[in-house]
């Protein structure tokens, strides 16, 4: 059974690396906000979640599917010549599902104008991204691969080159040509993602995709259609994203107020990913590998979600307090007004941090009917939440309604996984967890009511209280 030492040496790791990634990202922002403005970074934020939706409608949840087959492959020791046959399968279909999903955006980009936009005047631009929509598909096969085979210096090392690539391309096409760049940052940005990726996997299993036969191809059916439920699930999501953005812009002063909610949104829940992306790339192969012995798989996630609690509730205290200056710090002062939702949403992340290990438990066991019918009824929440909040609060009645989505998300989840699955949360991770958010909402509501020369004292009295039990965990890590 992995200790609570082990899985931290692998949050650090991947946490790392992806600190890194958001360091370079956030030098990515401070650029966009200084060349491109607010408007600009609203309409770069519409075509990053078109390609998002897009990609994830197109690659079948090719990604998930392959760490969990890979994953089995590697751990019962079958042969060499076996497992480089599975490889090159998946990047057979991998090519196969890019080249459909480029098309296919291709096909669409008129109407996904008018829907999105309410013209066609982004027609083009999006015809333009539907080769970034199959570097995307690409890219999610080749990180299969290094996560399943737990790779995980190589991941990190991936993420921390094509974050430094973009960087450098953001610098230069916004500062040459402003908004009129931004498709081709964007091509540019998913090209590096698949090139940083394929580096290091094509070291591990040399590129190879197989006979493009429908006889060989048939092998891997078994995997989309476990994936098929994901596909759905992702580009629900998706579409609820890009849905909630064009309903903002409509009800607001167009792609500015989609870049105030892109800003307030990629503060909330964009940088803190620094944390879940590292967890994803360890906690998935581990679970994996134990989903079948109820009592160790059920250990596994009390022990991830009590980390998880520990190290994101004083965090984002913290990072609460400290957000007027990191507003001017990463962005300019027009992106000012985003700081009440930026409090209002952090306690979605916390929620996320909670519930995120649970979550697994279907993609684990393929259960793929659940993990669909979960995702659906979170992302119903979700839009009603966040619009509802927007429509009667602003910008942070958007953020308190996504605190509520992930809070209902989370008290569903536990619902229906102990009704199905038997899992529940031991009293110890079930207390730590209750009394440290308790904590954070305490000390968020003293930063966003407060008044000035008292909010910080009490913020620290919020903090201080979570320290003990935040303390308990950590000596077990020694």
């Amino acid at each position: 059974m992995t200790s609570y030492r082990q899985i931290f040496r692998n949050l650090s790791l991947l946490g790392s690396a992806q600190f890194v990634n958001v360091l370079l990202a956030v030098g990515r922002n401070k650029l966009a906000a200084l060349f491109i403005g607010v408007a600009g970074m609203g309409l770069a934020d519409i075509y990053a979640r078109l390609v998002e939706t897009m990609s994830g409608f197109s690659h079948f949840g090719i990604g998930l599917t392959a760490v969990r087959r890979l994953t089995a492959l590697h751990e019962q020791g079958v042969c060499a010549a076996r497992l480089e046959r599975h490889v090159a399968l998946v990047r057979s279909w991998g090519l196969v599902l890019a080249l459909a999903g480029s098309l296919l955006t291709l096909a669409l980009c008129l109407p996904l104008s008018l829907l999105l936009t309410g013209s066609s005047a982004e027609a083009p631009a999006f015809a333009l991204l539907s080769p970034a929509v199959g570097f995307s598909v690409l890219t999610f096969c080749e990180i299969a691969l290094l996560r399943a085979f737990k790779r995980l210096r190589q991941l990190a090392l991936s993420t921390i080159v094509s974050a430094a690539f973009t960087l450098a391309i953001t610098a230069l096409l916004y500062g040459l040509w402003g908004q009129r760049s931004i498709v081709w940052a964007t091509l540019l940005f998913l090209f590096t993602g698949w090139a940083s990726a394929f580096w290091f996997t094509h070291r591990l299993f040399p590129y190879r995709t197989g006979r493009m036969a429908w006889r060989r191809l048939r092998e891997g059916m078994p995997m989309l259609r476990l994936g098929a439920a994901y596909v759905v699930a992702g580009t629900v999501t998706s579409l609820c994203e890009l849905l909630v953005r064009s309903l903002l812009m409509r009800r607001g002063d167009g792609f500015a107020t989609v870049g105030l909610y892109a800003a307030g949104f990629t503060l909330t829940m964009s940088y803190t990913r620094i944390l879940f992306s590292a967890m994803d790339s360890d906690f998935f192969p581990r679970l994996t590998a134990v989903v079948h012995s109820r009592d160790a798989a059920y250990v596994t996630i009390n022990r991830q979600i009590t980390l998880m609690a520990v190290l994101v509730a004083p965090l984002l205290l913290v990072f609460a307090a400290l957000l007027p200056v990191v507003i001017r710090l990463l962005y300019t002062p027009d992106f000012i007004a985003v700081e009440p939702m930026v409090t209002a949403a952090l306690g979605a992340v916390y929620c996320k941090a909670v519930y995120t290990p649970m979550a697994y438990l279907p993609l684990a066991r393929g259960d793929s009917k659940l993990y669909m019918t979960m995702e659906l009824t979170y992302n119903v929440a979700f839009v009603a939440f966040v619009v509802g909040g927007y429509t009667l609060g602003g910008l942070a009645g958007a953020g308190l309604g996504l605190t509520l989505a992930h809070l209902c998300d989370l008290l569903m989840l536990h619902t229906v996984y102990r009704r199905r699955y038997g899992y529940r949360m031991n009293l110890d991770t079930a207390l730590r967890s209750l009394f440290l958010g308790l904590c954070l909402a305490a000390g968020l509501a003293a930063l966003y009511l407060a008044p000035t020369p008292g909010r910080y004292t009490l913020a620290a009295l919020a903090l201080a209280a979570m320290m003990p039990a935040v303390w308990r965990v950590a000596k077990r890590m020694k």
